[in-house]
């Protein structure tokens, strides 16, 4: 140990109160906002093409609609396999992440 006596956790809800967010901080909203405005987008897609994939492919509505939801078995697929890139223990990550974001705010924890 190096002696000194741990920082004690601070309310992030205190933290935000006495100082105003960020320019990073509002890019992350921003970006957070897109996202999930991009994560409906592709049910919005398929409802508008659904008519024309119907009538291309031949397919009843039935049979579309299991089509459809092999979306969500893609994306799984898809986290399953990048979980490689994932760190193996996620709590040891999060203080890192954390002091990596509070030293690039160039804030700190007053």
């Amino acid at each position: 140990m190096s002696g000194q006596a741990p920082q004690a956790a601070q309310d992030p809800i205190e933290i935000l109160k006495r100082s105003p967010m960020s320019g990073m901080q509002w890019a992350v909203v921003a970006v957070m906002f897109g996202l999930n405005a991009l994560d409906g987008f592709d049910a919005l897609a398929i409802s508008f093409a659904a008519p024309g994939i119907l009538a291309q492919w031949g397919l009843t509505r039935a049979a579309l609609g299991v089509v459809m939801s092999l979306e969500l078995v893609g994306m799984t697929l898809g986290i399953l396999s990048c979980r490689r890139s994932f760190p193996k223990d996620p709590m040891r990550f999060i203080p890192a992440q954390a002091e990596a974001e509070r030293v690039g705010s160039g804030s700190g924890y007053r």
